[in-house]
């Protein structure tokens, strides 16, 4: 996916540089933010993820030490 966004990035720019068409770098930085946003969303869900699993084990651990 990466790969197809890096090209149309590429694909924006050029194209915003032809009269009419300047708003295309605009929509160039829209979608990177948005490219960064989720990549940022991702990472905080694998942290969740961890810590989820953090909690089970200590959980694990409480119930273990109580029988």
């Amino acid at each position: 996916m990466a790969g197809k966004l890096t090209k149309i990035s590429i694909l924006l720019q050029t194209l915003s540089r032809l009269p009419g068409l300047s708003f295309l770098s605009s929509v160039d930085t829209q979608m990177r933010e948005v490219e960064d946003n989720v990549g940022d969303y991702e990472d905080n869900v694998n942290e969740i993820k961890r810590n989820a699993e953090d909690v089970k084990g200590v959980a694990t651990d409480l119930v273990s030490d109580d029988e």
